[in-house]
């Protein structure tokens, strides 16, 4: 091709792009927008949500209509085209309909969506199995629209599912109706609504109850580094269906936590009901042989759990709630939480323990069993044991866990405690304290010009210890194991460089022993007969990096307790001005 052909070609692609530019600058729609929220890359126009609720034969039925429409302010809307549903059993989608909307002379053009593709989710492992459908917008540019219209058939009363009014981006109208039969009772519990104009009504049309919650001109949501899951700051409504009435029988469904505990019960009772293969009952029998108390006996069957069973979450349907049996999972050698869960309560049976299917939401979810007593609750089950009156929650979908340990994201939860298919317990989670995470090291440090030799010997404990072991466990080669450290462990400066490396526990649920030397290449400074050296090595505290002006909590996993020692061994008459720095 001749060079002028070539110019022609990239003009002309340039003139387009002039020209589709000009054009999404001339809607007035963007400019008037971009005036209010001139950081904004996008605002939602419509986000719509209306509910029917009604009784058919004894039954309910509900079908969830959606509506969603934004308006996109730069050009960034060329990185929004790809999109996506989900849908799982519990949700079957019904109808689904796309489109973008390109501003052309003082008009929207519709460019419907035709080419949906649909795949399976395998990345949940509590709820069910999601679905989901993706799409591309056709010619979705600045000052382009998305319009987006679905139905869902609710397949679970118990599983209506949260709207969230807000977003990171500017909402113009946020609308949620449900439309129930007046023999249905709703509850809504709400988080995060105080001081929002949001307009509430309840009113009867064509013989329905119509409860509705709307809200307009909704400013973004920041989010920020380190801060807790969206759920705790942006205000979002739970609807829940309490019961219904058929037939002057009032048939309950989620009224209370013991409506949501019967139901789960329900679901578990069949499992576990035939005898333990031969072979379990060997194994529980061999590795508590030699153990005299509960407490070792049940600690060698959790840590054989966590050290044998591989994590692997497949659900289907209500596979997302109920367990399989222990002779399946110790057969597979695989399974969910609730597998493991099913294994370690037949094992502790065979050793004369009895142990509690115990449900429980992570510290994503940030309800109670009162607030919202549905499965939107908790999104994983584990184990309680109680041994000489103190509980034990025991999670073996982890590893290195010791036994006094629940997993750090349960910490402070609610649990809910299977007792007998009728009764429960919810109990919290205790909050494990600092002083059992700790992370020790004693250093002793020696001036080489301008350089720093040190050598480090340490300790840690509890969930320290444990993050420590998760990642060090794929680093069996000698280089990735001192790029670790060098990370892990760093001191002083960027030239911290690690050797002579050693890591040793002397038992599964106990501290883990460190050792390294290491250099700091031309740390020291000196300024004419004056050697000047920071021993603040450690600098763990100073790069949280909290600000005054930070608006959302900043989230930890836990608490712990950091304990750093540096001696510097000084050549005599040597002058020498220790510098103490402040960390800030």
């Amino acid at each position: 091709m001749t060079t002028w052909k070539k110019l022609n070609k990239i003009n002309l692609l340039l003139f387009f792009l002039i020209f589709a530019e000009l054009q999404a600058q001339q809607n007035p729609e963007v400019a008037g927008y971009l005036e209010q929220y001139p950081e904004a890359e996008r605002i939602g126009l419509v986000n719509k949500r209306v509910v029917r609720i009604e009784i058919e034969e004894g039954e309910l039925v509900i079908n969830q209509k959606n509506w969603e429409e934004d308006l996109f302010l730069d050009n960034s809307a060329s990185f929004s085209t790809r999109s996506s549903l989900s849908y799982s059993t519990f949700f079957e989608l019904r109808k689904l309909e796309a489109a973008t909307l390109v501003y052309n002379k003082g008009r929207y053009e519709e460019i419907l969506v035709t080419d949906f593709k649909k795949k399976d989710e395998l990345d949940g492992s509590f709820y069910d199995d999601n679905k989901s459908v993706s799409f591309l917008y056709p010619r979705l540019q600045k000052g382009g629209k998305t319009k987006l219209t679905y139905e869902y058939q609710i397949k679970n009363p118990r599983f209506l599912s949260t709207f969230f009014f807000a977003d990171y981006q500017p909402m113009k109208k946020a609308v949620l109706e449900i439309w129930a039969d007046p023999k249905v009772e709703l509850d809504f519990a709400t988080f995060h609504l105080d001081g929002l104009p949001i307009e509430k009504s309840v009113e009867k049309k064509k013989g329905m109850i119509v409860y509705s919650f709307s809200m307009k001109d909704i400013e973004p949501f920041e989010s920020e580094g380190s801060a807790p899951d969206y759920r705790y700051y942006l205000p979002h409504i739970i609807p829940r269906v309490k019961a219904y009435e058929y037939k002057k029988q009032r048939i309950p469904v989620l009224e209370d936590t013991q409506d949501l505990y019967g139901w789960y019960s329900s679901l578990v009772q069949p499992v576990n009901q035939e005898s333990a293969d031969a072979a379990i009952e060997v194994l529980v029998k061999e590795i508590t042989a030699d153990k005299s108390t509960d407490l070792e006996k049940a600690k060698a069957i959790y840590y054989w759990t966590q050290k044998n069973i591989k994590y692997v979450a497949f659900e289907y349907a209500l596979g997302g709630f109920v367990p399989r049996s222990a002779n399946e999972v110790f057969r597979k050698k695989y399974g969910d939480c609730k597998d493991n869960s099913s294994l370690l309560f037949k094992m502790l049976e065979i050793a004369g323990m009895k142990g509690y299917l115990t449900w429980i939401g992570t510290r994503d979810l940030p309800y109670t069993y009162s607030e919202v007593p549905s499965p939107q609750v908790d999104n994983h089950m584990i184990l309680t044991v109680e041994i000489d009156g103190k509980n034990y929650f025991l999670d073996a979908t982890g590893r290195y866990l010791p036994m006094a340990l629940p997993s750090s994201f349960i910490q402070g939860k609610e649990a809910l405690i299977g007792k007998t298919p009728e009764t429960y317990e919810v109990v919290e989670v205790p909050i494990i304290p600092a002083a059992q995470n700790q992370q020790r090291e004693e250093t002793s440090l020696r001036l080489e010009g301008a350089s720093i030799l040190g050598s480090s010997q340490g300790e840690l404990s509890g969930y320290v210890a444990v993050d420590f072991l998760y990642e060090m466990e794929d680093r069996t080669k000698e280089q990735k194991v001192q790029e670790y450290f060098n990370f892990r462990f760093r001191k002083g400066s960027n030239s911290f460089l690690s050797e002579n490396i050693e890591v040793s526990q002397a038992e599964y649920d106990g501290p883990v022993s460190i050792g390294f030397d290491f250099k700091l290449d031309n740390y020291a400074k000196q300024i004419g007969d004056e050697i000047y050296v920071n021993l603040n090595l450690n600098r763990d505290i100073a790069d949280l990096g909290l600000f005054k002006d930070r608006e959302l909590s900043w989230e930890i996993d836990y608490q712990s307790q950091a304990y750093f020692h540096n001696s510097l061994d000084l050549p005599e008459a040597m002058p020498l001005i220790i510098y103490q720095g402040i960390l800030n």
